[in-house]
């Protein structure tokens, strides 16, 4: 539900974020089942979600080394927005990734988002690049913060 609050909210802005297939209960089911997908909470309420990942085949398909771990449905409850949450997630996915061994951090979002590619900036990414996606028909914006600076 977290994930279908932020859809509807960005798809009053312009485009939603993710197609129904990327956030669809099979699609979610089996992060859960592979340990991708995590809940936040605060104040015993769930109020985020992240999928973290070792392998990335739309987005970065030339990844294949292990170097990296990838970052995917980030999302908050828009009544917890502003307050850090997103934040948080990117700074333990940024620790799990270092524990893990990993140099980078990536992620992409929709390249015409602009205030979205200055979020993730702000939290030390920086945009690599702007691919046409095939699988998703949109133009990308690939980020990647380096995990060995």
């Amino acid at each position: 539900s977290i994930l279908q609050e932020a859809n509807e909210w960005t798809g009053r802005e312009g485009a939603c974020i993710w197609r129904d297939s990327e956030i669809g209960i099979e699609k979610i089911q089996h992060l859960i089942e592979l340990g991708s997908l995590h809940l936040v909470m605060l104040d015993n309420n769930i109020v985020g979600t992240i999928s973290y990942e070792v392998e990335d085949p739309i987005y970065y398909p030339e990844i294949t080394d292990g170097s990296t771990a990838f970052v995917h449905r980030l999302a908050v409850r828009r009544i917890f927005g502003g307050q850090g949450v997103g934040k948080a997630m990117i700074a333990w996915a940024r620790e799990k990734a270092i524990s893990q061994g990993k140099a980078y951090l990536r992620l992409d979002c929709i390249a015409e988002r602009q205030s979205l590619c200055e979020f993730y900036e702000s939290l030390g990414f920086t945009k690599t690049n702007v691919r046409w996606i095939e699988a998703t028909g949109e133009n990308a914006a690939l980020l990647e913060m380096d995990l060995t600076l």
